[in-house]
């Protein structure tokens, strides 16, 4: 199992490294490659279901049934479909695109949900929050000068029963300094302040500006007290003479040792395996659909 691990780890790494497919599909579990992306776009724009404004908070592939991926073989045809939500006038959609038949087979509005953050939405509160006189007051008070140093960091925390938020797409951001940092990588919290952004309007909420925490000194070791980094070390080269024990093909069939299985990446789910097999000596066994 370690040793499944450990190829496991070095797929994902090679997933990553992974330019786009330029042709494709391979197989009917593949991801949805640049061109079905877009083709799906096209067809709700051109339905009027989508505008130039609206935003794509997901486009994925939508699996078909698992009897149909059972029985298909390699070389055959297969038909490829795209799970959309859409993000339109401040409401949430879902639609389901059949792309080899260039149509689209649902539409759905979906009222009272909300799709993932946006990276726009996360870059518009916090720019709205900071540039809030209420939140360059609190700073200001809290001593700290040096704006360089002052970064926030909106959260998707929703709305709770009794807020006074409800029916509004709500971003909750904390702020952090690099005043006496700990490591070179983290900043450290500024207590009792805390921002409301509604995403859909950009309009800042509420700046919350409690209790004024002063910093603590960083501890020896720690902060201005940091060691310096050490000479740069030799490199290390990982090589395989005799040729790579993990076999890819298509985007991305996997074969190692006797494990065979197929991968793709997803947006929310992150990396998605399918269709694991192990060979026993004698057949060829399903471990995982």
């Amino acid at each position: 199992m370690k040793n499944l691990i450990t190829a496991l780890l070095i797929v994902i790494a090679t997933i990553s490294a992974q330019a786009a497919p330029e042709s494709g599909p391979f197989h009917p579990m593949d991801a949805l490659t640049p061109n079905e992306i877009e083709a799906t776009v096209k067809l709700l724009k051109d339905a009027g279901d989508a505008d130039k404004d609206t935003t794509f908070p997901a486009v994925t592939l939508r699996e078909a049934p698992k009897e149909d991926i059972r029985k298909w073989q390699q070389g055959q045809p297969f038909s490829r479909a795209a799970f959309v939500i859409l993000r339109k006038q401040s409401k949430t959609f879902e639609a389901i695109v059949d792309i080899t038949a260039k149509k689209i087979t649902s539409f759905t509005e979906k009222p009272g949900e909300e799709p993932m953050i946006m990276d726009y939405e996360w870059v518009a509160g916090r720019d709205k929050f900071m540039a809030d006189p209420r939140f360059k007051a609190a700073i200001a008070k809290r001593g700290l000068k040096d704006m360089k140093q002052v970064f926030c960091t909106p959260n998707s925390a929703g709305t709770f029963p009794g807020d006074g938020f409800e029916g509004r797409r709500i971003l909750k951001i904390p702020c952090f300094s690099g005043k006496n940092r700990l490591h070179p990588l983290l900043a450290r919290p500024i207590e009792g302040l805390m921002g409301i952004v509604d995403s859909n309007t950009g309009e800042v909420l509420d700046v919350l500006d409690r209790e004024t925490v002063e910093l603590p000194a960083a501890p020896k070791g720690y902060g201005a007290d940091l060691p310096k980094l050490d000479k740069v070390t030799n490199p290390i080269a990982m090589i395989a003479p005799a040729g790579p024990n993990i076999e890819l093909s298509g985007n991305l069939e996997i074969k190692w040792n006797r494990w065979q299985m197929h991968a793709r990446s997803d947006k929310r789910a992150g990396l998605i395996l399918s269709l694991v097999k192990f060979d026993d000596g004698k057949k060829l066994r399903d471990i995982a659909y």
